[in-house]
């Protein structure tokens, strides 16, 4: 039911109205919530494919804004931790997600123009360049990612703030 809802969010004529306007944030936060649930699926039904599932709908949140790339690193880090469970089965989804991701970088930095971005002012780029893998842990930089999404869909902070904790009760309640 989770993974519908995203699918109708895609699809609501105020984001795609937005998006022309050059705003990647709704579907890059889109495709994270997606991989951030597939992880947690796999973590916790031992599922290879779910993993696999969270990693390419992270490449999807990549396409759209290539520096958010450390969400490939929920279903990477899965497929790592029940690596000892089931070594064979584990390690083809592991090896899945590996070719999925250099895929996706090769197209990212041929066909994609992510290499024109460095030094042509480009904001996101510019700043990931100079402070690397700092920028990941700049929760500023990430709150206002968030906000900026909320704002785009026209949803008040505070209703976007119960509709997560109410859907997060929900889930608990329903494991």
């Amino acid at each position: 039911m989770g993974v519908l809802a995203a699918v109708a969010w895609a699809v609501a004529p105020n984001i795609i109205y937005r998006t022309i306007f050059g705003h990647p944030q709704p579907y890059e936060l889109l495709f994270n919530l997606m991989a951030f649930y597939f992880a947690l699926l796999a973590l916790e039904k031992q599922s290879p494919r779910w993993a696999v599932g969270s990693v390419i709908t992270g490449l999807f949140g990549v396409i759209f804004k290539y520096t958010g790339f450390t969400i490939l690193g929920l279903g990477v880090g899965v497929a790592m931790w029940h690596w000892r469970k089931n070594p064979r089965l584990w390690r083809n989804a592991l090896l899945i997600q590996i070719v999925a991701i250099i895929l996706c970088a090769i197209f990212l930095f041929t066909l994609g123009g992510a290499l024109e971005l460095f030094g042509a002012d480009h904001r996101e780029s510019d700043a990931f360049a100079s402070g690397g893998f700092l920028r990941v842990f700049d929760v500023n930089l990430g709150l206002r990612l968030i906000n900026n999404a909320i704002i785009q869909i026209n949803m008040p902070m505070v209703t976007y703030t119960v509709l997560v904790i109410v859907g997060s009760i929900v889930y608990m309640v329903s494991i």
